[in-house]
């Protein structure tokens, strides 16, 4: 039985205490971009073991976003608020946050939506925000005076200008505290985040609460540093519990205090209190190795630009022809070869392609160059680039397992069922085992 949510403060498991032992939410990582860069993040999404924002260990396109959303609503009856909080920022991909949005509005009307953005580029989305109904927000402000902001932003980036030092502080600061005071005055509570940096902000967290408090945030989060090795601040000791908790009652005087932030991955899905599940980590890979829309039907095919059906051996520019491949329960069904379209026609042969495979949910390739997967994957098929076998490749992505020894274990689907005609090779035995590996002829 799905639940039924009434939106209000109180069921935010991060804007009130008492609400993180009884509701759930969710993360959904739609957002990979980052519009900023702040001295102390590193945005790796691989990584399991970490348990801070900015890290996803997938990322998933709206509509992925919304069929996994759909999947946790039946094991989790609790989930009160559906978060968008990287592994970038919300607003450096605008549109992947809305239509994300707008989806799960569809689907859930009574969920309160909840995003955490760097303020940069939120501004034009206001309004739209309102109507869609997002209750929540986090704006993570580290600063509100430009000399020390300068120490904390390395860049900020708007389309194709790029603002640096000084100047990126000013234009981030300025724009951050028009949306919180704009956000606050919409009727959308707002917590304001501030990552506690010794000997850099330290001294400075307590201004910032001040400021928030007087354009009407509704709480306050004082961060500890996460030192990262590689960033600007990695041999920064993160602050002490006593340190901490000294300026947090400080920052009471001007704004209520969250004092049980558990700095969430992007990822981050059930109680707040509780690690992710295997079972959950498992679902959301599911739904992020599958097609982009796993609403259509019609996308029940697997492409591969493989010479001999065994490897995936060619680069998507090199592929003349595709192999096309069927899941099964228990493994993966060759189907048929597809002849592609003949290079020299520009960015129309990507769109040709695109069109010949658009009942493949996805296509594994060598190498891609960075157009034709755009336009793949803006038609609904994922791309991955693997350097390894098919049946490697097919196993990992769409089953969650390894193969170590694909020779010793191939499925009936992979094994030739006539004679290639030259090169020895009889019926039976493993494409690519004969001679024609790597020319047009091909097994199976």
């Amino acid at each position: 039985m799905k639940a039924e949510i009434v939106r209000n403060k109180s069921t935010h498991p991060c804007f009130d205490f008492e609400a993180r032992h009884q509701y759930a939410r969710v993360h959904l990582p739609v957002a990979a971009k980052c519009n900023i860069k702040c001295k102390f993040c590193d945005r790796r999404y691989s990584c399991l073991n970490e348990n801070r924002p900015g890290v996803s260990t997938e990322v998933l396109s709206p509509r992925q976003a919304l069929a996994y959303f759909d999947a946790l609503t039946e094991r989790l009856v609790n989930i009160s608020v559906v978060g968008i909080a990287g592994p970038g920022d919300a607003f450096a991909t605008p549109g992947k946050t809305i239509e994300t949005l707008r989806l799960i509005r569809r689907k859930c009307p009574s969920i309160q939506f909840c995003i955490a953005t760097n303020g940069f580029n939120v501004w034009p989305y206001i309004g739209m925000l309102k109507n869609i109904g997002v209750t929540h927000m986090t704006v993570t402000v580290n600063a509100v005076d430009l000399e020390i902001g300068e120490k904390i932003y390395a860049w900020a980036r708007e389309g194709r200008k790029i603002y640096r030092g000084r100047e990126a502080a000013e234009i981030l600061i300025e724009r951050q505290l028009a949306v919180v005071e704009a956000l606050g005055k919409e009727g959308i509570a707002v917590k304001v985040n501030t990552v506690l940096i010794p000997g850099v902000n330290d001294e400075h967290v307590v201004d910032v609460a001040k400021k928030a408090g007087s354009l009407g945030a509704y709480t306050f989060n004082a961060m500890p540093l996460y030192p990262l090795a590689g960033t600007e601040f990695e041999d920064v000791e993160s602050p002490a519990a006593e340190a901490l908790s000294a300026i947090r009652e400080q920052c009471g005087k001007y704004l209520r205090q969250m004092t049980h932030c558990r700095r969430c991955r992007a990822d981050a899905v059930g109680m707040l209190n509780e690690p992710m599940s295997e079972e959950l980590k498992n679902c959301l890979r599911r739904f992020a190795s599958g097609p982009l829309d796993p609403f259509l039907e019609d996308k029940q095919y697997i492409a591969a630009a493989t010479t001999d059906n065994f490897f995936v051996d060619q680069h998507l520019g090199a592929a003349r022809e595709m192999s096309i491949y069927k899941e099964t329960k228990n493994s993966f069904e060759f189907v048929e070869r597809r002849k592609m379209p003949d290079p020299g026609c520009g960015d129309d042969r990507w769109k040709n392609m695109a069109e010949i495979l658009k009942d493949c949910k996805a296509v594994f390739v060598n190498r891609v160059g960075g157009k034709p997967k755009k336009v793949l994957q803006n038609n609904g098929i994922k791309v991955y680039e693997e350097q390894c076998s098919l049946i490697q490749a097919f196993y990992r992505v769409f089953k969650g397992k390894t193969v170590s020894d694909p020779q010793g274990y191939i499925p009936e689907a992979y094994l030739s069922e006539k004679d290639c005609g030259s090169g020895g090779c009889s019926p039976g035995n493993p494409p690519g085992s004969c001679s024609t590996r790597g020319n047009s002829q091909l097994c199976g």
